[in-house]
Order: structure tokens, then sequence, then C-alpha cells
């Protein structure tokens, strides 16, 4: 790193400043980078449990994670069809409006694409 970015990175000004994991536990992680973070749960404490809980899941992300203002945020969703009456239908909702939804739980299989990348790289060069 760069003496520029090191000094960016210190003050905050290069967007990583607000990071959500700096308040997390990482004893069970193995953290392949902090800016933008990436970080694989060690494999011991994987096989720990059937189903994998929230707070050993792997965390990978590709810059910096926004700091919002839950009660102002909102998305604004743009549906195009094919049907001539609505060609276009533009929603904007918020995040009391998603929290509000009907939810359910899933077992789901999610992996993430990095597993097996050191293995992949004895045989070609493999980015990430």
């Amino acid at each position: 790193m760069s003496t520029s970015a090191a000094a960016a990175a210190a003050t905050g000004k290069d967007g990583y400043g607000d990071e959500p994991w700096s308040d997390r536990s990482l004893e069970n992680y193995v953290v392949r980078a902090k800016h933008p973070f990436n970080a694989e749960v060690k494999l011991d404490k994987l096989v720990e449990h059937f189903v994998t809980p929230t707070e050993r899941h792997f965390r990978r992300n590709h810059g910096p994670i926004p700091n919002i203002d839950g009660d102002a945020w909102t998305m604004t969703v743009e549906i195009n069809t094919r049907r001539p009456s609505v060609r276009k239908s533009v929603h904007t909702v918020a995040l009391a409006d998603l929290r509000r939804l009907r939810q359910f739980d899933v077992v789901a299989v999610l992996e993430c694409a990095g597993n097996r990348r050191d293995g992949l790289k004895a045989i070609k060069p493999v980015n990430g």
C-alpha cells in the first residue's frame, strides 16, 4: 500500500472508515483482505454446525460498505415490461417498507466463488 493510500485508509477518506466489521469478533475468520473486506470462516469452526449460523457466514465485499441512515434510505426499482399498456413502472421503497414484508426461512446452499481458489491457482493463474 502506498503512503498516500495508507494515509487515506487511516483517516477514512478512502471510504473504509466506517466498516461495520471493525466492531465484530474475527476470531473465527481467516481475513484475506481488509480493504475491501474479504474473510472466510476457519474450517474447524465451519463444520461445527450443519446449517451455518449468520455470524459464521463468509464475508466478501468489492468496495466500502456504505454507512446509511435506515430511516431515510430508499431504493428505486424500475421495471420494464413487454406489455404496451405498462412499458415502464417505477417504484420507490423505503427500508421500513421492506422490513414490513412477510419473512420466510429458506434452507439453501450458498458458496463463495473463491472457495478452492488456492487449488485452482496450482493449475493455472486465477484472478481474485
